[in-house]
């Protein structure tokens, strides 16, 4: 649970005119204001690259399981010291949707991460291998070199064939099996899994346009960053 948050806020039918945009004439009025948690769900994926190497990152992300969207500033429901294992006060949760829902919303925000850094590691290794397959060209020409220089002292031009397709054929294998551990195998895993409950306010209001009620809008305040969500 998330503590330590002002859920009475100083001046907040105020703020709510500031930030709905209404047209000319147009008023909103506050109807009902209910303290309610709101689970945000945070999760840890481990992204796995192996080729010539292998490398590992965590990979942080949140979900508002209320919205379904992702939760832009982690450190807000993560400070250490506003965390506790019980509520200052026992809320009903507000309306959301479930943890699975939220792990596939997190997976799929997090999969072009993971495929960045895939091709920043596949670039980096592809450099190195590049490298090691001119040096590697390098030495296998100068088996080739030393054995036209021993065929020619021995004027053995079948032994020489076979001596070179010998080291073109060690060759090929060699830079093949460069080529494949350069390529960057991914593999993402869920490391970990939090639920924050966090207070915030949901507010029911009616908007009026000239004194005639024309709709009714739910709004969330979030006492965490002091604004209306969007």
């Amino acid at each position: 649970y998330r503590i330590g948050l002002n859920l009475h806020p100083y001046g907040l039918e105020s703020r709510l005119q500031r930030a709905i945009s209404l047209p000319p004439g147009a008023s909103v009025n506050i109807q009902r204001v209910r303290a309610m948690n709101f689970p945000q769900a945070l999760f840890w994926f481990k992204a796995t690259f192996a080729g010539d190497q292998k490398e590992e990152e965590i990979l942080p992300i949140g979900i508002d399981l209320h919205y379904l969207r992702e939760v832009r500033h982690l450190e807000f429901p993560l400070a250490s010291n506003r965390l506790c294992q019980e509520p200052e006060a026992h809320l009903p949760e507000a309306p959301h949707a479930s943890l699975r829902a939220g792990c596939r919303i997190a997976r799929r925000q997090v999969a072009p991460t993971a495929t960045s850094l895939a091709n920043t590691r596949r670039r980096e290794w592809a450099s190195r291998v590049e490298k090691q397959t001119a040096r590697m060209s390098g030495y296998y020409a100068e088996l080739r070199r030393e054995a036209d220089e021993q065929a020619a002292r021995t004027a053995d031009p079948a032994r020489l064939a076979l001596r070179r397709q010998a080291i073109d054929r060690e060759e090929r294998l060699r830079i093949a099996e460069l080529r494949q551990k350069s390529a960057v195998r991914v593999l993402v895993k869920l490391a970990s899994l939090m639920v924050v409950q966090q207070p915030k306010l949901l507010i029911s209001t009616a908007i009026f346009d000239k004194n005639r009620l024309v709709g009714r809008l739910e709004i969330v305040w979030d006492p965490l960053s002091e604004v209306i969500e969007a």
